[in-house]
C-alpha cells in the first residue's frame, strides 16, 4: 500500500518523537533514582521501541528515525534524494518536541540524559556526525551486497 508524503512525514515525526522521548526518558528516570533503570534498562528501552516503532512504521516512511539514516539510504540510492530535507527536519522536530515534553514533565534534570564531551568540541561535532552516518552508510550498503540489487526490501526498516 502507498502512503502519502504527508502520512509518512507524520509516521517519521511520531516515530523520532517515541524514540527520544522513551529512550531519553528512561536515562532521566535512570539518573532521578540514583540508577533504579539500570543501563541494561535503558538499552532495552531504546532496543524494544525501535522494535515496535519499525513493526508499526517501517510500512509507511521506512521507519528512518534518525536523518544519518535517511542520509545512508540516499547515498545507497535506495531514497528519493528531494526527500531527504523533508524528513530531516520533521525528524529533527520530532526529538525536540520529545525533548521539551521531558523538560516540563521533570523540569528538576538539568541534563535530559545528555552525553558530555572529553575531546575539543570540533572533534565530538566530528564523532557526533560521523559514527552514525558512517555505521548508517555501511549497514544500507552490506544490505545492498547481500541482496544484489537496488530493489528495496519489503519493509526499509
Amino acid at each position: 500500500m502507498a502512503f502519502a508524503f504527508r502520512q509518512q512525514l507524520a509516521a517519521e515525526f511520531f516515530g523520532t518523537f517515541a524514540l527520544v522521548f522513551a529512550g531519553t526518558g528512561a536515562i532521566v528516570i535512570n539518573r532521578l533514582t540514583d540508577g533504579a533503570v539500570t543501563h541494561p534498562g535503558i538499552a532495552c528501552t531504546f532496543g524494544l521501541v525501535v522494535m515496535a516503532l519499525c513493526y508499526s512504521l517501517g510500512d509507511v516512511s521506512g521507519c528512518h528515525l534518525n536523518p544519518a539514516v535517511s542520509l545512508a539510504f540516499v547515498a545507497a540510492g535506495r531514497f528519493p534524494r528531494s526527500r531527504l530535507l523533508p524528513f530531516t527536519a520533521v525528524q529533527c522536530a520530532g526529538a525536540v518536541v520529545a525533548s521539551v515534553c521531558l523538560k516540563l514533565i521533570f523540569p528538576a534534570a538539568a541534563s535530559l540524559g545528555d552525553t558530555q564531551p572529553h575531546g575539543s568540541a570540533l572533534q565530538s561535532l566530528w564523532i557526533y556526525l560521523l559514527a552514525p552516518t558512517a555505521g548508517a552508510i555501511c549497514a544500507v550498503w552490506t544490505n545492498h551486497l547481500v541482496r544484489g540489487s537496488h530493489q528495496p526490501a519489503e519493509s526499509s526498516c
